[in-house]
């Protein structure tokens, strides 16, 4: 039964009630076929990375489509039953309705706000797992989900899920495995969730303290009315994912974790000692979380330089097919500004926006470089003609707008 896609799709529309019943016998008796279990594994080097280490790859694995469609039907499943008894922390963001990044990067920002109206200085600890989904321990996860009670068919589905899963590799190799969800599996995510659920559970809500999790990326939050104070409030929080991390075979990488304080009016000139398994982690100037560059200054300047880096990046590969005689047409370029370089610009433009004239100024200047693309005008051509000719709303505007909306 395991056929391409197109395949399985004439077959639905061929007798779609035969389709249907193959699924609910499925979810009736509590088995995921074995076949459907197969995958193959293809390995996806790293930009930049030594090819001659296997960390170097990132493995994806490609399911039967058969198994794709249960899959997904037991994830829609898993999450009715733990969104509806609610049993997820209001802390864990990323793969659920209404919890993606921004609501993630607004409670940050919100924090930071509140420290800095408090004057207190703030510190966010960026806590990196190396290879997250792929440690978990099966009977771990099976453990968690009697925990949470989940209906008890559903929990017999989720043991014929996880046992016996084979992957093949390119080269023909067989193996078993029981470890690790499942990559581009629907499932997936959503076991992953109640694993990081537990390390939320360590900490109760606090004024001083925020712990939150988007995903595999942890942030901590601490407010503190002095900079030396975070060495100490800061041990028990991170014993405490110590712990959970040995508990469920998971171990945090001392050198992608990192933290960074935010000033309320002076420079901060005391970094202190923050500790993971004993070995002190780095403090940075620049923290990118979710997307989002961080500042000691929570200004978010450094951001638009950074976004400004990336559209310079973009558009220089772009004009090497734009000239003024021939190559892409200015409609044409006008609409890769539209889908993708202003798309890029105006991402999170809820959390760093402010209506300052640097920060204008800025978003304009960013903009001007896809403007010139689009309307081949002279390097010399005023921004409002550059807007004017190609019909193009001024960024700092757009933003503006965007935010209203908010």
């Amino acid at each position: 039964m395991v056929f391409p896609l197109g395949i399985i799709e004439e077959i639905f529309y061929a007798d779609n009630v035969w389709f249907v019943k193959i699924f609910n016998l499925c979810l009736k008796f509590d088995i995921f076929p074995k076949i459907w279990k197969e995958s193959k594994v293809v390995l996806i080097p790293k930009s930049n990375k030594d090819l001659s280490n296997f960390e170097s790859y990132r493995p994806i694995c490609l399911l039967a489509v058969w198994g794709k469609i249960l899959d997904r039907l037991m994830a829609q499943r898993l999450v009715f039953y733990l969104e509806t008894n609610n049993l997820l922390d209001h802390s864990q963001y990323g793969f659920r309705e209404g919890m993606g990044t921004l609501a993630a990067l607004k409670e940050v920002n919100k924090f930071i706000d509140s420290a800095k109206n408090e004057n207190l200085v703030t510190c966010l600890i960026s806590l990196d797992i190396k290879y997250a989904f792929n440690s978990i321990r099966w009977v771990d996860i099976i453990n968690l989900l009697k925990l949470y009670k989940i209906p008890v068919k559903l929990l017999k589905l989720f043991r014929s899920f996880l046992n016996d899963r084979i992957i093949f590799l390119e080269i023909g190799n067989k193996f078993y495995y029981n470890i690790g969800v499942p990559q581009c599996s629907s499932c997936g995510p959503i076991l992953w969730l109640i694993v990081a659920n537990e390390a939320l559970k360590l900490f109760p809500e606090r004024e001083d303290i925020r712990a939150q999790a988007f995903a595999d990326d942890f942030a901590v939050l601490i407010k503190a009315s002095a900079s030396y104070k975070f060495s100490e409030i800061s041990k028990n929080i991170i014993s405490g994912f110590e712990s959970w991390a040995c508990r469920f075979n998971l171990r945090f990488s001392e050198n992608k974790t990192k933290y960074i304080m935010f000033k309320v009016r002076k420079n901060i000139t005391h970094f202190p000692g923050i500790y993971l398994y004993g070995k002190r982690i780095s403090y940075t100037r620049e923290m990118k979380y979710l997307g989002i560059d961080f500042d000691p200054n929570h200004s978010f300047m450094v951001h638009l330089q950074r976004v400004q880096e990336k559209i310079i990046r973009i558009n220089e590969k772009l004009r090497r097919i734009i000239r003024a005689t021939w190559g892409l047409r200015p409609e044409m370029v006008k609409e890769v500004y539209l889908t993708i370089l202003e798309r890029i610009i105006l991402y999170g433009v809820e959390i760093w926006y402010r209506n300052i004239v640097k920060m204008n100024m800025k978003l304009l200047q960013i903009q001007r470089y896809a403007l010139l693309s689009i309307t081949k005008a002279y390097r010399t051509t005023l921004n409002e003609a550059l807007q004017i000719l190609s019909g193009c709303i001024p960024i700092d505007l757009k933003a503006q707008m965007l935010l209203e909306l908010d």
